[in-house]
Formats: C-alpha cells, sequence, structure tokens
C-alpha cells in the first residue's frame, strides 16, 4: 500500500475500487456494467489519444490484453494477501436478506450499540432528512429533529410487535422521546396495507411525541397507495449508505476495527 500512498490515494477508496472489480470479475451483472461505465468515462479523459489511435475490438489480442492486465493482477493480488479484501458482512452471510441486513442497520441506529458511537448514526440521519429538500412537508412537520438524541436514551427493536399486534410487526423501531419505524425492503414488494397500518400505529402510539414512517429501499420507492406519500419518508439504501460513511469518517480513526467494519458495511450496501 506504499506505492498508494507516493501515488496520493486513500487507501480506503482502492478497497472499494478493487472490492467491485473482484464481485465484478465472479459475474455480477451489475457490477459489471458498471465498470463498462468507469471505463467508458475513463476513456474519454484522453480524448486525443483516442482520436489519433482508435481502438477496433477486432485488434485487441489476447497477448495485448495480458500486458494490460498483468501488473493490475499483480496489484490485486498484494491486495487480498494484506487482508484489505476481507469484508466480514460478506464473510456472514448477510446477503440480501432483508432481516439480517435489518439487524445490522438496528444495531448502527442504537445508543447502546457496540460501536461505541452513540446515537451519533441516529442523528447523521435525522439531519441528512431535516435537509431533504424532497421530504413530505407533511411528514416533515411530524419527524424528530436532530438534536432530540442527545440528552435522551432511546430503544431498537427488530421486528418489532409496537402495540401487541401479531399482524403488524414493524421491521425496526426506534423508540424513545420519539417514535420512528423503518420498512426495510431490498428485492421483495411492499405487502398490502403495511405502511398505512405503520402510519396508524405510530401516530396512535406516539401520542404527544414525535413520530415518522421510513421506507428504505433500493431505489427510493414510494408507497403504492398515493394517499400515502405524505405521510412516508422514503430513502434508498444508497442514501442511507452515505450518512453512515460521512459518520464515520468524521468521528472514528480510519485505522480503527470500528472504522472498517462500517466501511465494509458501505461496501456491501453499494451492491443492494
Amino acid at each position: 500500500m506504499a506505492d498508494l500512498e507516493v501515488m496520493n490515494i486513500n487507501p480506503a477508496v482502492w478497497s472499494n475500487f478493487l472490492h467491485r472489480f473482484s464481485v465484478a470479475r465472479k459475474g455480477d451483472t451489475l457490477e459489471s456494467e458498471r465498470w463498462n461505465s468507469f471505463l467508458q468515462k475513463f476513456k474519454r479523459l484522453y480524448p486525443e489519444q483516442a482520436a489519433s489511435q482508435p481502438v477496433k475490438l477486432q485488434e485487441i489480442t489476447a497477448a495485448k490484453f495480458k500486458l494490460f492486465i498483468d501488473p493490475f493482477r499483480d496489484a490485486l493480488q498484494k491486495y487480498h494477501e494484506s487482508g484489505l479484501g476481507i469484508n466480514v458482512w460478506d464473510v456472514a452471510g448477510l446477503g440480501f436478506d432483508e432481516m439480517r441486513n435489518s439487524s445490522v442497520l438496528a444495531w448502527l441506529l442504537d445508543c447502546h450499540g457496540s460501536h461505541g458511537q452513540g446515537s451519533q448514526f441516529l442523528e447523521s440521519l435525522l439531519s441528512f432528512l431535516d435537509q431533504e429538500k424532497d421530504l413530505p412537508p407533511l411528514a416533515r412537520e411530524k419527524l424528530p429533529k436532530p438534536g432530540i438524541t442527545s440528552c435522551a436514551h432511546y430503544w431498537t427493536r427488530v421486528e418489532s410487535l409496537p402495540l401487541g399486534d401479531m399482524v403488524s410487526r414493524v421491521d425496526i423501531e426506534i423508540e424513545g422521546p420519539f417514535i420512528l419505524f423503518i420498512e426495510v425492503k431490498i428485492y421483495a414488494q411492499e405487502t398490502n396495507d403495511q405502511l398505512k397500518r405503520y402510519i396508524e400505529i405510530a401516530k396512535e402510539k406516539a401520542g404527544n411525541r414525535k413520530w415518522g414512517v421510513l421506507f428504505l429501499t433500493r431505489n427510493k420507492s414510494l408507497p403504492n397507495d398515493e394517499t400515502l406519500h405524505e405521510h412516508v419518508i422514503s430513502i434508498s439504501w444508497k442514501q442511507l449508505c452515505s450518512t453512515i460513511r460521512k459518520q464515520a469518517e468524521k468521528s472514528m480513526p480510519k485505522d480503527s476495527f470500528g472504522y472498517q467494519v462500517m466501511r465494509q458495511f458501505c461496501q456491501h450496501i453499494s451492491t443492494i
């Protein structure tokens, strides 16, 4: 990694770069498309050379490609040998399982979590939402504001039954001086009227407290029922990842185990 420091390349950026290359090399369609897009953009950085020395696909021989890829293969090998390619979440089989990812997210947002960051990840999420311009005005008005966790404890539950109703099971419930429900979706679709029920339950349980219902999906999907758009806050995994990464970079030493775990979770999220 010394060469990277000389080149002024952040090792964390390099780690993510090689991680995604590894995923693409294994045949992941999405990552392969991203790599193709990257190469096209890279090519446009050198328009003069591309114009003067156009390369046709049929002119790329196996020998020429080998000359290009061999140095990169050596760097990739050294990267794996260093251990920087390890992602504990991949090894643990987190995958795209909604319940497992919900558990990790609940741990991150828990002020009592073993990550030792208290409520900072939740505060970072609330700050992001507070500044989000596309937030429905009605939902914004009811939503807990940043700073609400600074002087009070709260509790985070997974697969919660807020009112003891066995039908209304919430993926993540956060309760303290406020109520926050998070419905987690990766590839599954919204089920029946679950979001409508969550709104009703959150409002009833909150009483005079602030409350909010977050709909976490891959593409920031809106509820199927248009009448719920003013009451539900849609957020994407990419946006969530951004809040986690920024907070980790701000509050955790880069060489700490905790920071590496957060970085690896963001790497995992980037594949969702």
